[in-house]
């Protein structure tokens, strides 16, 4: 009983050290990765988005290509009762960090952002920095206090996979089969099992 246990317990963590755990930021910096508005003249705000490592920052009307006339700085601008909206398709949202021009819930500062449409958002109410955290390959956040500059927006991307490594399949050649404890076994033996150095479920 406690050799089946033992070896039940080995399948589960080879199995868990199959999974591949990963974590990937994709980071969009104004002035580096733009978008089309640039806050002034015929293209001074709409849609805007950035596409980047399968990961799109959009806005329903704001200017990711905007540069300051005074500081020169370049811009994330999202602006007042916009929509500002993170989607992933290269694995589930954790975090998305903001890096403002201003300080809490003053003009142009993380704090104009509302409650996110999932997960949790917060920012620093003395600081420039806003956060949200969660699960989702989609998130949402409205500027409703008033407009919201961004110089830098860090996504992080949880790129966990699958099972690798162990094929779902019988294997037929005549070599030597092992299961996870080293030992061998015969063609009748069922489980995770280790045949010309790779794994298979045999049935």
């Amino acid at each position: 009983m406690n050799k089946i246990l033992r070896y039940s317990l080995l399948a589960i963590l080879a199995l868990v050290s199959s999974l591949s755990f990963a974590q990937m930021e994709v980071t969009f910096t104004a002035g580096v990765e733009k978008g089309t508005f640039t806050g002034s003249g015929n293209l001074a705000s709409g849609n805007d988005k950035i596409i980047k490592e399968g990961v799109t920052i959009e806005t329903s009307n704001g200017a990711f290509a905007a540069q300051n006339y005074k500081s020169q700085a370049h811009e994330y601008r999202i602006y007042k009762s916009s929509n500002f909206t993170v989607t992933s398709t290269v694995g589930n949202i954790t975090k998305v960090t903001f890096t403002c021009f201003a300080n809490g819930d003053t003009k142009y500062g993380p704090g104009c952002f509302t409650t996110a449409s999932t997960g949790e958002y917060t920012f620093e109410s003395d600081g420039s920095t806003g956060t949200w955290t969660g699960t989702a390959t989609t998130i949402s956040l409205k500027a409703i206090k008033n407009q919201v500059r961004a110089s830098k927006i860090v996504v992080t991307i949880d790129t966990t996979t699958d099972i690798k490594g162990i094929e779902n399949r019988k294997e037929d050649t005549n070599a030597p089969i092992y299961n996870l404890a080293g030992q061998r076994v015969g063609k009748d033996y069922k489980g995770v099992v280790i045949k010309n150095g790779q794994k298979y479920i045999q049935r």
